[in-house]
């Protein structure tokens, strides 16, 4: 009995702390099921590797953007088959960042949020070394991660990077990153610092998210090439996307980076 009341004040004494994907789909059927397993072996792997002073629980949400394929079936296949999955499912397509913050007030109560894209261009293995540092390096509150190459033509690789340093420039504050995306790490109270942001001024979620961050650390990485499914960015495709950036920009200034960045987009 002693044992045992030694070995459960052992137990307790390990912080609690969960560990949430977050993502938003449009048509990524083919990706979904790797999307999870990835996420779910590089928790495991952030797990082991604190198991000594952590218990890390996972969570897996992504909000359906009205998909006419069948990545709503997928989503809620997973959380019929791990009760840790959260599957939204939107009336309409609202865009990919009206959808991401729907998908992230679900984890409004987790302490580190990964938020990435489900088309697997951006590795949910990084999460493990981005997660590493919030949990051993306390002064940083979200670790960011900046595209160094994006996959796409060359053509279309100039048109995103003239987007990026237009979009930084144009900013209110000006510190937008070249390259990031929205792809990072983050505590908690980043995230909902960034959507009370988001709901209450003029700004895009990137945007909400670096001026809620106080001490980001950085963190570079290539960008996958897309293997399976139909990117919405792509030829016309891309044309609502951008307009709906263009209405919704930061400022005269950030709406024409936006416009500007839409057309070079298009064009790619």
């Amino acid at each position: 009995m002693e044992w045992a009341d030694r070995k459960d004040a052992r137990v307790t004494d390990k912080k609690q702390l969960t560990l949430a994907f977050v993502s938003s789909a449009f048509n990524e059927a083919e990706n979904l099921e790797e999307l999870h397993r990835r996420c779910r072996a590089a928790h495991a792997e952030l797990e082991k590797e604190f198991s000594d002073r952590i218990e890390l629980d996972f969570r897996f949400v992504v909000a359906d953007n009205g998909s006419t394929d069948s990545s709503l079936d997928v989503l809620e296949e997973l959380s019929t088959r791990d009760r840790a999955v959260i599957a939204l499912a939107n009336r309409k397509n609202y865009g990919a960042e009206v959808s991401g913050v729907n998908a992230l007030k679900q984890v409004l109560n987790c302490d580190l949020i990964v938020l990435l894209c489900s088309d697997l261009q951006d590795p949910p293995e990084l999460s493990t070394t981005m997660g590493q540092m919030l949990l051993e390096q306390s002064e940083f509150d979200a670790v960011l991660a900046l595209k160094k190459r994006s996959a796409g033509n060359p053509l279309m690789r100039l048109a995103k990077r003239t987007y990026y340093i237009l979009l930084g420039y144009s900013s209110r504050r000006g510190i937008a990153p070249n390259g990031f995306h929205g792809f990072g790490c983050y505590r908690c109270e980043v995230i909902k610092d960034a959507i009370n942001q988001w709901e209450q001024a003029d700004f895009s979620m990137r945007q909400c998210l670096i001026n809620a961050c106080q001490s980001p650390a950085f963190f570079d990485y290539t960008q996958a090439n897309r293997l399976r499914g139909t990117s919405s960015y792509r030829g016309w495709g891309y044309w609502p996307a951008a307009l709906q950036d263009v209405l919704m920009g930061d400022a005269a200034g950030s709406r024409l980076a936006l416009f500007i960045g839409g057309i070079g987009l298009l064009l790619a």
